[in-house]
């Protein structure tokens, strides 16, 4: 921080002052003054960690965009996926089918309904049911997948 100060004030700025990065109310800066104290913690190495964090969520990002495009079907009200992939996959694809059927489910709920579905089991999360059934998508192949499709309305008898 006080190197990029320096490097604006020689250009002839006023550098910006936030003074809510050095009250201590905040998470962010005791944590920031706790990392201080430690000299066994590289910053240069910890930038390097967070970079290379950054493209594992990329190359997630891609696998799933990959699979959600080869293995999403949509026939009326019905969102079919070819499982097969790696977990994290599965679980950000399934993700992705219940926001579009408006779920706004967490991302620890949505594993539990991917482990019911990888053992055959049916889940229902957010308004929306998940089973285990044959995908006719084709003429003469159907492949394993899981069905979702909105709940149906619950008796209020």
């Amino acid at each position: 921080r006080e190197e990029l100060a320096d490097i604006v004030g020689r250009a002839g700025l006023e550098p910006a002052v936030d003074p809510s990065n050095t009250d201590m109310r905040y998470d962010r800066v005791r944590a920031r003054e706790a990392l201080a104290t430690l000299d066994w913690i590289d910053p240069q190495q910890v930038a390097r960690t967070a970079q290379l964090l950054q493209d594992a969520e990329d190359t997630v990002d891609d696998a799933v965009s990959h699979a959600f495009i080869d293995c999403v079907y949509r026939e009326g009200g019905t969102v079919w996926f070819h499982p097969g992939h790696s977990r994290l996959v599965e679980i950000e694809s399934v993700l992705r089918i219940l926001r579009e059927f408006g779920s706004k489910a967490s991302r620890s709920s949505v594993e539990r309904m991917v482990e019911r579905l990888r053992t055959g089991k049916t889940a229902s999360l957010g308004g929306v049911t998940a089973r285990r059934a044959w995908h006719h998508d084709g003429p003469r192949s159907q492949t394993d997948a899981w069905r979702f499709e909105r709940e149906p309305p619950r008796n209020q008898g």
